[in-house]
């Protein structure tokens, strides 16, 4: 939560935006910021002030002239993005249908109440600041995810290449198995040996004939 709540305040009125100052004070509640309040005098000046800067509420007076707060209000709820809550402050409760369709989010009737106006100030602030910091939030976990699954991403995108490794490595101990072929060749050589052992046999038979003999 920021250190100040900014309120933008528009009346062509100087006494009525000095009664809502004195209304609001610095602060509408203990556990609510202080209030920087930036006031406006006319149409253009709120207009460019909500272009330019954030505002976290916007208080309109209704009964200002040329262009009273209830146009104003239907215009930048259509066309500011991110729009701040509005308060608009009216003469009649009868005029709660023209707030309407203003699209306004609460109307406060003359004269200020400096009792009611900073409560209904307050609730409006709550809902702002806690909407805000429910979208800091959700963009926080988004953000954390994102990380888990590129990190989950990542681990698997090693493992892949650990076993594209493994793989390779196969031929190079398969380049090992002639060795056995070698030892089934050196087989029939010792086997082609045998006859010249068996070719020696005669010459002892040769021996006992020639002993007979004599």
């Amino acid at each position: 939560m920021s250190e100040t709540v900014r309120i933008l305040l528009y009346s062509d009125d100087r006494t009525v935006r000095e009664q809502v100052k004195l209304a609001l004070g610095k602060r509408v509640a203990a556990d609510l910021p202080e209030l920087e309040i930036v006031e406006t005098a006319t149409h253009p000046a709120a207009l460019q002030q909500l272009d330019t800067g954030s505002f976290d509420l916007a208080i309109l007076d209704g009964e200002a002239v040329p262009a009273g707060g209830m146009g104003l209000a239907h215009q930048i709820k259509d066309e500011v993005p991110d729009c701040p809550p509005i308060l608009v402050l009216v003469v009649r409760v009868a005029d709660a249908w023209l707030a309407t369709w203003s699209k306004a989010d609460a109307i406060a009737v003359y004269p200020i109440d400096p009792i009611k106006l900073p409560q209904q100030v307050a609730g409006l602030l709550r809902t702002w600041l806690s909407d805000d910091v429910a979208e800091n939030a959700d963009a926080g976990g988004e953000a954390a995810d994102g990380e888990v699954a590129e990190g989950g991403e990542a681990a698997d995108a090693e493992a892949e290449a650990s076993a594209s490794e493994a793989k390779v490595t196969e031929p190079e101990a398969q380049v090992d198995e002639p060795k056995d072929g070698e030892a089934k060749a050196s087989a029939p050589a010792a086997k082609a040996t045998e006859p010249e052992a068996q070719a020696g046999e005669p010459k002892d038979e040769e021996a006992e004939a020639a002993g007979a003999s004599a």
